[in-house]
């Protein structure tokens, strides 16, 4: 292979890569700070198209009011609409939940696949990370509740 052909094979394998994980760093660093502003989170999400709507949708869908109408769907919300149920689920949830949530959203997507060199199938290394994750994060709050720990158990996950 060529050296100019392996270039292009990375950059079309990179290319399906979501965007998402970047702000899912992002916004890890930036929920570490209790003083962090909700408008400059708002405004993180918001970079990536694709996952905000995802989030905007997850959480319209848990709203029951909206359940109950069954006709409001994401397409026909303004972009002011859609800002303003961010800002709402930023404000109501916390850093905590809305991290969780955007991580589920974007880093599932790709470990959901099928991973046939590690021997799992698929979705089964998704739930693989997470219960892992949850183990971890149990673990951290044993931790904490020992007064032995040194970090939010919250990091575990």
């Amino acid at each position: 292979m060529k050296n100019q052909e392996a270039e292009e094979r990375i950059n079309r394998q990179l290319g399906e890569l979501p965007t998402s994980l970047e702000v899912v760093c992002r916004l890890m660093m930036m929920l570490r700070n209790p003083t962090q502003e909700n408008e400059e989170v708002v405004e993180v999400l918001l970079t990536d198209k694709d996952l905000t709507m995802q989030l905007v949708t997850r959480l319209a869908m848990k709203d029951k009011e909206k359940l109950k109408q069954g006709e409001d769907s994401m397409d026909s919300k303004t972009e002011a609409e859609i800002l303003k149920i961010l800002f709402d689920a930023v404000l109501h949830m916390g850093y905590r939940a809305i991290l969780s949530l955007v991580s589920a959203l974007s880093v599932g997507q790709i470990l959901s696949a099928e991973f046939r060199g590690y021997g799992y199938g698929k979705r089964e290394l998704w739930l693989h990370s997470v219960t892992t994750a949850l183990a971890t994060q149990r673990f951290c709050e044993v931790l904490q509740d020992s007064n032995r720990a040194m970090h939010d158990p919250s990091l575990g996950f």
